[in-house]
């Protein structure tokens, strides 16, 4: 899945796809958390999503409609409502933390070994 860096000075760009992967993910968060409910296991908190990008948790939250947004306001609106919902929780995690970049991305030796490590895979 390829994402490509979406903040630009705290604005989203327009072709930016980081939003779409957050609300993808939150589906899945959302079919997860009914599948186990179905089967008796009723989640007690919000399942927690990390996103190193500040500008998509900032609109995210901020239920101040922006004319600049308006492109990808149905997508935010519904990670809105589901944060309000406390289904899903969004935090901040710095890029150099993201443990998968190590498998999705073209990274240096040492930077690559570091986030094996974090998987618990030995290089």
């Amino acid at each position: 899945m390829e994402v490509e860096t979406a903040a630009d000075g705290g604005n989203v760009k327009h072709r930016g796809r980081v939003h779409g992967v957050v609300y993808s993910a939150t589906q899945e968060v959302v079919w997860l958390r009914l599948l186990l409910s179905n089967i008796g296991i009723v989640p007690e908190a919000g399942t927690t999503i990390y996103e190193d990008n500040q500008g998509c948790i900032a609109l995210a939250k901020n239920p101040v409609f922006h004319s600049r947004t308006k492109h990808i306001d149905t997508k935010f609106s519904f990670l809105r409502k589901k944060i309000e919902e406390d289904v899903i929780e969004l935090e901040y995690m710095p890029t150099n933390h993201v443990v998968a970049d190590g498998l999705t991305k073209a990274l240096g030796r040492v930077k690559h070994e570091k986030f094996l490590k974090g998987l618990y895979l030995e290089p």
